[in-house]
């Protein structure tokens, strides 16, 4: 009975450790956890204080895949689902292709915005995991949104190369 009594508690631990944080940070930004999705691929979502997953200008996701444990399987059913504008500019961070980054943009079906994708997936703990950063603007400021990927790319990239599970979860 102790036996099973301690399963038990170790279990709802585990599960309270891996709760999404509210607050995320990244390039100076504070994101809040704006949607979380446990299907499938289980999903969580972040944007700027006072932004919402329809009008926002940075997101920031971290999503896990159970039962893959290579990225680039994980990386073409990703790519069919969205469609990227361009094809994928691949950053490759090890020689193993367990940690790859791309780079790519997404243009809004109505075309009403763009988005400047930046994803990482790599193969951790069994699984595949992947964290995403996207800087997006409205047509109208689409300069902006150019600028803004001129001034940071770089560094965004370095930062989303750094992101780690442990980033997102309690």
């Amino acid at each position: 009975m102790n036996k099973i009594l301690g399963l038990i508690v170790l279990l709802m631990a585990s599960l309270v450790q891996a709760a999404p944080l509210q607050d995320v940070q990244f390039d100076d930004i504070a994101f809040k956890h704006a949607w979380e999705n446990k299907e499938s691929i289980i999903t969580n979502e972040y944007v700027e204080e006072g932004q919402t997953l329809d009008n926002w200008q940075h997101l920031l996701a971290y999503r896990q895949y159970p039962g893959h444990d290579e990225p680039a399987e994980v990386i073409r059913q990703y790519l069919t689902q969205i469609k990227p504008t361009q094809k994928p500019a691949v950053y490759k961070r090890d020689e193993s292709s367990k940690d790859i980054i791309l780079v790519f943009l997404v243009e809004a079906d109505d075309k009403s915005h763009l988005e400047f994708n930046i994803h990482r997936f790599v193969a951790e703990d069994g699984i595949v995991r992947s964290y995403q950063f996207a800087a997006r603007n409205f047509k109208r400021k689409l300069s902006a949104l150019g600028d803004e990927i001129s001034e940071k790319k770089s560094k965004w990239i370095g930062l989303v190369g750094r992101l780690r599970a442990a980033d997102f979860t309690h």
